[in-house]
């Protein structure tokens, strides 16, 4: 059971990738660690006034990767992020899915607007489902 409990994690030094840019409303960033692996670190929403609107929403993402594990999906490992420099400090942490070399990570919105050219995320979210993912 030890291995549910989030680790933590300061990645104040570690090399960003600031030329990189991810996709979604929730303030990030892409660092790589001592070994050159590629993590995601993940604050709350960023507000355009730059406050955080939701402050702790970081710690669903670390719940529901722990609880994945724990029922024995083959889940991200996410955990507790530290960054000084960032406008929020804390956030989750998870490192890369996929190997840049022979991969290139894909944005869910890609295919959405590929299936629905007109599809808008801020209207049309509730027209989402499940379902409809399978189909794509």
């Amino acid at each position: 059971m030890e291995e549910l409990i989030p680790s933590f994690t300061n990645v104040t030094i570690w090399q960003k990738r600031n030329f990189v840019n991810t996709g979604g409303t929730r303030a990030k960033f892409i660092s790589l660690n001592d070994n050159e692996e590629i993590f995601y670190f993940k604050g709350s929403k960023e507000a355009p006034d730059g406050s955080i609107r939701y402050p702790l929403e970081f710690w669903s993402e670390i719940i529901s990767s722990k609880i994945g594990q724990l029922l024995g999906f083959n889940m991200l490992d996410y955990n507790i992020g530290y960054d000084s420099n960032h406008i929020q400090k804390i956030g989750c942490l998870s490192k890369s899915m996929i190997d840049e070399k022979q991969e290139r990570l894909t944005e869910g919105i890609t295919y959405l607007k590929g299936y629905s050219p007109n599809y808008d995320p801020a209207n049309d979210r509730k027209v989402i489902h499940f379902s409809l993912l399978i189909e794509l």
